[in-house]
């Protein structure tokens, strides 16, 4: 198992003795979900207390933000006291944000689809609180706010480059769910991460969607996986899932198909398209019994750290505040791609990925498709 990977099973473990089911009542139960307080040795007079509301989004990546969230007492010299609720629902993100700013907290973040809606409801009305949000797309926002944009449109690039790596005379998919952070941006950057590795004039990728289950994306991506599609990049959260059993389905029939040729059957378009359908996505991808191996058709998992945008708020609150809209991608570590264990990509994809994500993070390539 990778380095990443391995790190990316320990905050798997770390949620299973960190978080508490849902609640039923969308009302706040914060005793249910404190952290105690963590007592500073050389600063015994902190004050600082900070809420983080997590969005009920079923994605392993509203999972880990809530681990990392937990960690900041103890991370971030100055903190007091940090609190993590999971909403039950969206609708209840505003009320729960509300609360903690009512309650006396000196920061109040909420993270995943709905944060930004969440934190204006209340940031204008309490200047002399502090909010965050993260992943947004934000405009003018009040300078008691920071908004944190996720550049997922760097990650959806590198998957266009191993799309057209992989398979240059097959158009790729990308999937995307309801929910899916900068989408037109990810769109655009996924069709130029594709044209850059030259495929044949004419073959484009396809965008599908938007899905919200594993079975509407399986039956979506029927007909073209038939045709030939040989990348999946999907942004669908817990419809990854469908994306990753429908790739792995359509390979196996593939092989089987070479292996035993059939003399009488009709022209098979995905006859000359690799064996393997290769998919890129979130940690949804990795969800297996326990004891499985790594799914063989994930090729590569996109992890986000939305835990960063706390982490920034946090210090701001303990230094000097200057709140706004700020970006954080690959060089700043809120976006890894990251290699599976499941050995299906090639040297030649590998080399090609990895020399393509050196460049955005060195500024040498700068990925920003218009919102």
């Amino acid at each position: 198992m990778t380095r990443s990977m391995a790190a990316f099973a320990l905050v798997l473990l770390l949620l299973a003795s960190c978080t508490s089911p849902p609640q039923t009542d969308p009302s706040p139960n914060p005793s249910a979900t404190t952290q105690p307080t963590v007592d500073d040795p050389d600063n015994p007079s902190v004050e600082y207390r900070v809420a983080v509301v997590v969005a009920p989004d079923p994605d392993l990546r509203a999972a880990a933000a809530e681990v990392g969230a937990r960690r900041l007492a103890s991370t971030v010299e100055g903190l007091g006291e940090v609190r993590v609720v999971a909403a039950d629902r969206t609708a209840a993100m505003a009320d729960l944000v509300r609360h903690f700013a009512s309650e006396g907290y000196d920061l109040v973040c909420a993270l995943g689809p709905g944060a930004l809606d969440a934190v204006l409801a209340a940031a204008n009305d309490l200047p002399a609180v502090r909010f965050c949000a993260t992943p947004v797309i934000a405009g003018e926002i009040p300078g008691n706010v920071l908004a944190v944009d996720i550049r997922s449109e760097e990650a959806a690039y590198l998957a266009g480059v191993a799309a057209g790596t992989h398979a240059p005379e097959q158009p790729p998919v990308m999937m995307i769910g309801p929910a899916s952070h900068a989408s037109a941006r990810q769109q655009q950057a996924f069709r130029d991460g594709f044209a850059s590795t030259s495929p044949p004039e004419g073959v484009v990728p396809f965008v599908l969607g938007p899905v919200d289950d594993a079975e509407a994306a399986g039956a979506v991506l029927e007909e073209h996986l038939r045709a030939g599609v040989s990348v999946i990049y999907t942004d669908a959260g817990g419809a990854d899932v469908g994306v990753r059993e429908a790739a792995a389905a359509e390979s196996e029939r593939r092989a089987e198909a070479r292996a035993t040729p059939d003399p009488d059957a009709t022209e098979d378009p995905s006859a000359t398209a690799p064996t393997r359908v290769l998919v890129v996505g979130g940690p949804d991808l990795l969800l297996v019994e326990e004891g499985e191996p790594v799914p063989a058709a994930v090729a590569y998992v996109v992890e986000v750290q939305w835990d960063l945008a706390v982490r920034m708020a946090a210090e701001q609150l303990i230094a000097e505040w200057d709140g706004g809209v700020v970006s954080l991608g690959l060089l700043e570590g809120a976006l890894r791609f990251v290699e599976s264990d499941a050995g299906n990509v090639s040297p030649v994809v590998r080399t090609r990925v990895e020399d393509t994500g050196a460049g955005i993070i060195d500024g040498r390539l700068v990925i920003r498709p218009q919102s």
